[in-house]
């Protein structure tokens, strides 16, 4: 398992990138299909990973300075364009929901295969933000007297 960090205006932004056959559990994990206790599909795991791909390769632009988890729900159309995008857990921030909504409204999800329902189309995506380490200021030159 390999973390990537996306960093900007002082917020990072992180998702963990996993190996094929986590990777589209993770994205599926809170959806109705592993809700009910059904087991995905190959197909629908395999989609499920390249929806997770989307949005780990996405890189949002970050305008705050709090941290939190927001959880965003949104299903895919048949055409691959989002439907029904909200937030369902909320980080307590405003500006951070509003990037979770934004980085998977702004996302280009591939067309699903026709074979998948609805509800194999439906994810939850949890976005963690955390404020970005201080960097370190130079100190000042010395005069050498």
């Amino acid at each position: 398992m390999k973390q990537r960090v996306f960093s900007a205006a002082g917020l990072v932004c992180s998702w963990v990138v996993m190996t094929v056959a986590t990777a589209a559990w993770a994205i599926a994990q809170d959806s109705p299909v592993a809700e009910h206790g059904k087991s995905l599909s190959p197909i629908a795991r395999q989609y499920a990973m390249r929806v997770l791909q989307v949005l780990t390769d996405a890189h949002p632009k970050n305008t705050s300075n709090a941290s939190g988890q927001v959880v965003v729900a949104f299903s895919i159309g048949a055409n691959g364009k989002q439907e029904q995008v909200s937030v369902v857990k909320s980080s307590g921030s405003r500006d951070l929901d509003r990037l979770g909504l934004a980085t998977v409204t702004k996302a280009v999800f591939p067309v699903p295969p026709p074979e998948l329902t609805k509800e194999q189309r439906t994810f939850r995506a949890p976005f963690n933000f955390i404020p970005a380490p201080p960097y370190p200021t130079a100190p000042a030159p010395s005069r050498g007297r």
